[in-house]
């Protein structure tokens, strides 16, 4: 949805999706349109496995996964994203975190944070 509704409309002119699933990495083009589709590179890779290249992105957003990794993963991940940032890049971490509680469920979509 960031690509679809933010980034591309912005004026970003690659984006690279990366998803380890492959019914959803497989149904993200049609999901963007033809107007955003040609413009997105697909990897079906987890974080763990995904490398930047080197000194090539304005800016990385990381959404709604970091959970989902270890923290030696996520330190060599975050290692690796920033030597991927061009000088002046950006990255943006996008989470969901719980004060009170051990989990909240979002009645809208069923996701549990």
């Amino acid at each position: 949805r960031v690509s679809k509704g933010l980034l591309l409309p912005l004026g970003i002119t690659q984006c690279d999706l990366v998803e380890p699933s492959p019914r959803l990495i497989s149904s993200a083009p049609d999901y963007l349109g033809d107007q955003y589709s040609s413009q997105c590179r697909y990897f079906c890779t987890g974080l763990q496995e995904f490398t930047p290249k080197p000194d090539y992105y304005d800016i990385i957003w990381i959404q709604w996964v970091i959970g989902y990794l270890t923290d030696d993963d996520l330190v060599d991940f975050l290692k690796r994203c920033a030597k991927g940032l061009r000088k002046g890049g950006v990255m943006v971490i996008k989470d969901n975190t719980c004060e009170s509680e051990a989990f909240v469920v979002a009645r809208d979509d069923g996701s549990a944070t």
